[in-house]
């Protein structure tokens, strides 16, 4: 199992850590960029679609995704066999429980984790992406809205035991942040936290941040 957590930005290190996780050039690996949780309707924001370009400058075989609307579009599309077409399956930023209750409806949630857990896909994910491997999302709800999703879904894919927080040190979110930090820190859950220019970088049970 392979995870690759982001904040927000991307460095040359992390690039070349990235090629480590695939036996291609990045510039040959299939990547589906899932913007569900910050493809906010009728446009995109500023941010995601620099994010989106960010991304596609690395991977050429760039494919965008919003599983809502592929769902509101074919109640019947095969999201498996979608899925299943990729190596590096990315979230973007924006809405946890935007993220999480679609990936529920769908059976999206199910599918991704089997193929991550089955090394079939390396799983990457930025911002809300990042906390989503997370297995409990409730404590995250202070820096999001989850009255902004049609229903509220906490369950994350549970791929690791300790919570990520990103965006730490941004003077924007950081009081939040602490106030998360702590929350969990009270439960007992470790946390990592991940400035904006930092990544984590997970290979079966090691953990290495760049």
């Amino acid at each position: 199992m392979k995870l690759t957590l982001f904040s927000q930005n991307i460095t040359e290190k992390h690039i070349n850590k990235l090629e480590t996780y695939f036996h291609k050039p990045l510039a040959k690996v299939k990547f589906l960029y899932i913007n569900t949780p910050g493809n906010y309707k009728p446009y995109k924001s500023e941010w995601m679609i620099k994010s989106e370009r960010k991304w596609q400058n690395i991977f050429p075989k760039f494919q965008e995704f919003d599983i809502e609307r592929a769902y509101r579009v074919d109640k019947n599309f095969d999201f498996k066999t979608y899925f299943e077409s990729f190596d590096f399956i990315f979230i973007s930023g924006g809405n946890v429980f935007v993220l999480s209750y679609w990936m529920e409806k769908t059976g999206c949630r199910d599918i991704l984790k089997k193929l991550v857990e089955e090394g079939k896909v390396v799983y990457g994910g930025e911002s809300s992406g990042a906390v989503y491997v997370y297995k409990d999302l409730e404590i995250y709800s202070a820096a999001d809205e989850p009255k902004d999703a049609p229903a509220v879904v906490n369950d994350g894919l549970g791929f690791i035991d300790f919570a990520p927080i990103p965006h730490w040190e941004n003077e924007k979110f950081q009081s939040i942040l602490e106030d998360i930090k702590k929350q969990f820190e009270s439960k007992n859950v470790t946390t990592y936290t991940i400035e904006d220019n930092q990544a984590l970088f997970i290979a079966t049970d090691k953990v290495q941040i760049i």
